[in-house]
């Protein structure tokens, strides 16, 4: 923008004391602000300071709007003259800034003996325009948010789940470096502010462990609050707090094979998930579904830190249900598994999902600490423990199968019992004095049961994670 000469009305105070006192002057004041200037963008600024008698020792900048001052420039000077060419000026954006705001850049000049020259250059600041679509950025990840139909103002991201301590840049452009406008830092808790050059620190949220599944951003304000939820969320889907399974949260929720799932009121996800039915980005925190489009039974314990999912009326062959001793679907083991067993308690359960024709797939923690002195898994039909899939020779289980073998119980799965009197298969022809192998050796396993040869003759996989 070309510098306009403006000429100023007598802005000048001149007070002597004794005669012997000057005033300093200002001379061919321009600046390049013309009528109307678009906040966060820079002006330009030239002057001439003159004193007769006296130094001049200091020179304000100072830009007023609504009655406040939003920005200014200080100068320490030693001298009588002084001459300024093209100085630059940022006009910030600022919170509460209305269309066509009224603007005054006000100069003042002060001498040592206290003598001051003011001079005023008049201007319209307006906004910005903000694009429809801003971006949140947070670690490595940038999320939209989108302006409210109802408030122009406002913006939000969709819902998802947010960490409840971050660090965050608000952007006009899906990149930083791009951006016409960046908000960063502030000083007030809850503010954001925009940063000069887009250059500068994040404003940092602090929800505690508040399960956040919303951030909004007022464009006006720049107040940044969120959507804090109670309880556990898995895709929307509030889960109901159920005291008949030990206080956990269930309910359906409808997945999508291959869509990402939005999970609120889970602090440790990536202990939480369940490894047959979604895959996990250790980079973005993010769940993905595996398996067959539709609505599945979620249970999810605090206590164990666990998502069960599955069909609570399926039965086989549409799944295979795994009960017994000493295991768990949880990734990380719980006391209260080394006793008891052998029940339909869904916490007490595993549910083979059919991940191909034949191929059933469950994940569970084996652990060598059961008060019966061994580990028994029976692979059936049904919760209540009817025989579906049996081991019928020892040569078919395979994989981490060190400590492991064909169980003497009427499902005949597995087991880490070793016991003395088995067959050339390798079948126990009697339940009576087997104990726990040493070889076994406790962990998370990724079981696969394969019935391709018939349920009498299953193949059972194991790979310990």
């Amino acid at each position: 923008m070309p510098l306009l000469a403006l000429s100023m009305a007598a802005g000048c105070r001149q007070e002597f004391v004794e005669q012997d006192y000057t005033v300093p002057e200002i001379m061919n004041l321009s600046c390049s602000a013309g009528s109307k200037v678009e906040a966060a963008s820079d002006i330009s600024w030239s002057a001439d300071i003159h004193d007769d008698a006296v130094s001049i020792i200091r020179m304000n900048v100072q830009l007023i709007c609504n009655d406040e001052i939003i920005s200014s420039d200080s100068r320490q000077l030693q001298g009588k003259d002084y001459s300024f060419t093209d100085e630059r000026f940022h006009v910030p954006f600022v919170s509460n800034f209305a269309e066509d705001s009224d603007a005054f850049l006000v100069f003042s000049v002060m001498n040592r003996t206290g003598q001051e020259c003011r001079d005023t250059v008049e201007f319209t600041i307006t906004r910005p325009e903000i694009p429809a679509t801003l971006y949140l950025h947070y670690g490595d990840r940038t999320v939209e948010m989108t302006r409210s139909a109802l408030n122009p103002y406002e913006y939000s991201t969709p819902d998802s789940q947010f960490p409840g301590n971050l660090t965050a840049w608000i952007s006009t452009s899906e990149s930083l470096a791009e951006s016409r406008l960046v908000w960063g830092y502030s000083a007030v808790t809850g503010v954001a502010g925009v940063l000069e050059n887009g250059q500068g620190n994040g404003f940092v949220l602090n929800f505690g462990n508040a399960n956040v599944s919303n951030i909004y951003f007022n464009t006006l304000t720049f107040a940044v609050t969120s959507n804090i939820l109670e309880g556990v969320y898995i895709n929307g889907i509030k889960l109901d707090e159920n005291a008949s399974l030990d206080g956990a949260y269930a309910s359906p929720v409808y997945f999508e094979n291959g869509q990402k799932v939005t999970v609120n009121g889970i602090d440790n996800i990536s202990q939480a998930y369940n490894r047959d039915f979604f895959s996990y980005d250790s980079s973005t925190g993010e769940l993905t579904f595996l398996r067959e489009t539709g609505s599945w039974d979620v249970i999810y314990s605090a206590k164990y830190n666990y998502i069960w999912v599955f069909r609570a009326d399926d039965t086989a062959p549409d799944c295979i249900w795994l009960v017994g001793q000493g295991f768990t679907s949880a990734s990380v083991w719980h006391d209260d598994y080394n006793s008891g067993g052998w029940g339909s308690d869904f916490l007490r359960t595993g549910y083979a999902v059919k991940v191909s024709d034949n191929v059933y797939q469950a994940t569970v923690y084996i652990n060598n600490t059961h008060e019966w002195a061994g580990e028994d898994i029976g692979f059936t039909s049904d919760r209540n423990g009817t025989p579906y899939a049996m081991v019928s020779n020892s040569s078919n289980i395979t994989g981490d199968s060190d400590g492991f073998h064909i169980s003497a119980s009427n499902t005949r799965g597995i087991c880490t019992y070793e016991y003395p009197n088995v067959d050339e298969n390798g079948v126990p022809t009697s339940s009576s004095g087997g104990v726990r192998d040493s070889d076994f050796v406790p962990g998370y396993y990724r079981i696969t049961i394969d019935i391709s040869g018939g349920t009498a003759a299953a193949v059972v996989n194991l790979e310990r994670l």
